[in-house]
């Protein structure tokens, strides 16, 4: 079980070396296991579940609230992984992979389990079997859910629901069990993920619209004050784990583990979070519009959580855009979202009342949406996965539109990820502005395996090789083309370390307009390609055309011969 598809890869092995280290290598200060995993498995690139602390040990960068919610699964596992002759008892072999993902699988029928459990106290059976049919086929939950379900967003979600069930289950008739459950899962959901902190508004709000309702709620507090006492101490019990790992690893009760990571509360990304075409929540779940649109409906129907719903989901959105890295790295849509459609689901159902009782018309236009979304999204998550097409983190406006709807496109569309400027049509009226075959030079890097004669080897760390550069004079809306043959012999798999193709138009050495692709998208092991960038000419004085190829992040050399650069019209 190894690479980008394996359970325990990327984040979810950084929730779970917590237990490995515990349990197996009994290291949880130094993890000098760490080497031997990435290797022999892959789940990320290099060391990025934990960072080396200025007193020698390592901390891990994310919390210990996963590794707990793992746990069960985990020493499933590992008592079959001890019990067999052929399995490796190291963590990361398939038993492991494999609870993993069947225990996430578990979580997510839970979590819907009590999602019912809590809509059916407001809605018909009907109107929330529909809601759980949008939100498990027609939005990402599916992908969080069922195949990237280890994430913590899949937990997260069934958190919630339990914890707005056991928060309605007390207020409808106080007990110490609920108020102790209440605390637990808040303190887990904290030490899961630490924002969820906001989800200490549930069981202080719920329920509470105005100042006599708080105050009633205050009172039942005054009448049970063991039972908040046995909430608080829930809720610190757990949450306190962390604080505890911190102790031993750094002597220290406090540690910022994401290091250069933070949140930008007063320039948030919210726009681009819900709309951008790089991972727009909305784009890519259209469906959750409805949901977004419902909390008017909420208003109007629902008056017990009409208020914690409206004012929850403004500070999550807030929240969760204000975070620097706001794409939230490889996902489909916005996985931070995810475990709010708990909450969302209330708004959506009060919609879906709201059209049940409209004209004929009106269901219909949500029928044929909602099968449109779920059309959608099964295609999303197809090109996700095996797939293929989708490219989390990196789409582009014209590459979405490149691939919107289709199973397959011609590779080369892959430099739209790059590029918004990529002619596909019959180039008409071509002119070869000129010509370079690298026959007067040396490489100056050996590649055993590559044989090219008089060609430029571009070796790592280079940065803005010039390949050419000419005097040129065209007119705008004319179309610029760098033809080259590019060759490797190993190809660099991290997108934002690969070497790029350039051509710039350039006024008194100012850049006027600049396109560039990545060639190592398209290249494969000892592979050899004639890759082409495009530019459209602008309506800006320009006085020189330069093409160059930046090789500066990657450890990756590349060869590149017969250049070719030609001047042509669309029509």
């Amino acid at each position: 079980m190894t690479r980008t598809e394996a359970t325990i890869g990327w984040d979810v092995s950084g929730y779970y070396f917590y237990l490995p280290a515990i349990f197996i290598y009994h290291d949880l200060k130094h993890l000098e296991f760490r080497d031997e995993i990435l290797r022999k498995y892959y789940p990320t690139p290099d060391l990025q579940q934990a960072y080396l602390y200025r007193n020698g040990n390592y901390v891990m960068k994310y919390s210990a609230g996963m590794a707990l919610q793992y746990l069960p699964f985990f020493l499933v596992a590992h008592a079959y992984a001890s019990a067999s002759t052929n399995v490796e008892v190291d963590g990361f072999s398939w038993p492991y992979q494999l609870a993993i993902n069947i225990g996430s699988l578990l979580i997510a029928c839970i979590g819907l389990y009590f999602l019912r459990r809590i809509l059916l106290r407001y809605f018909e059976d009907v109107f929330v079997a529909i809601v759980l049919l949008i939100l498990v086929l027609g939005t990402n939950y599916l992908d969080y859910a069922a195949i990237n379900g280890a994430m913590s967003h899949n937990y997260l979600f069934t958190l919630y629901a339990i914890l707005i069930f056991s928060v309605i289950e007390y207020y409808t008739q106080p007990s110490p069990g609920f108020a102790l459950l209440s605390g637990c899962v808040l303190g887990l959901m904290i030490l899961t993920r630490p924002t969820e902190m906001l989800a200490g508004m549930i069981p202080l709000l719920w329920g509470v619209n105005n100042g006599a309702e708080w105050n009633n709620r205050t009172q039942i507090w005054r009448l049970h004050r063991k039972h908040v006492f046995l909430f608080l101490g829930g809720m610190l019990a757990v949450g306190s784990i962390q604080i505890m790992y911190w102790l031993y690893v750094t002597g220290s009760p406090l540690v910022y583990s994401y290091q250069d990571q933070g949140f930008r509360f007063f320039k948030p990304f919210i726009i681009s979070g819900m709309f951008s075409y790089r991972s727009g929540w909305l784009v890519y779940s259209p469906a959750l519009m409805l949901a977004l649109a419902g909390i008017w409906w909420l208003w109007k129907q629902q008056r017990e959580m009409r208020l914690i719903i409206t004012v929850f989901m403004l500070l999550f959105i807030w929240i969760t855009w204000s975070w620097v890295g706001w794409t939230y790295g490889g996902e489909l849509g916005q996985r931070a979202m995810v475990q709010s459609y708990v909450v969302l689901a209330f708004p959506l159902c009060a919609l879906i009342v709201w059209i049940g009782n409209r004209s004929a018309l009106v269901k219909t236009v949500f029928v044929v949406f909602i099968l449109g979304c779920s059309v959608y999204n099964l295609w999303l998550t197809h090109h996700a996965h095996k797939g293929g097409l989708l490219r989390p983190g990196e789409m582009t406006k014209a590459y979405f539109w490149k691939i919107f709807g289709r199973m397959q496109v011609p590779e080369t569309a892959q430099f739209l990820l790059d590029t918004d400027e990529q002619y596909s049509d019959e180039t008409r009226n071509a002119d070869t502005l000129f010509v370079r075959d690298f026959n007067d030079l040396l490489p100056v890097c050996k590649l055993p395996t590559i044989e090219m004669s008089g060609c430029i080897c571009v070796p790592p760390g280079s940065d803005d090789i010039v390949l050419a550069r000419s005097i040129v004079s065209l007119p705008p809306g004319k179309w610029l083309r760098a033809i080259a043959d590019f060759q490797i012999e190993h190809r660099e798999w991290d997108t934002w370390r690969q070497g790029e193709f350039t051509i710039e138009l350039l006024n008194n050495n100012d850049i006027v307009k600049s396109r560039h692709i990545r060639p190592m998208r398209i290249l494969q092991h000892k592979d050899r390609k004639r890759i082409s960038v495009d530019l459209r000419v602008p309506d800006k004085k320009f006085d020189a055309l330069v093409i160059q190829y930046k090789n500066q992040e990657t450890t990756v050399p590349v060869m590149i011969d017969d250049l070719v650069v030609i001047a042509f019209d669309d029509e």
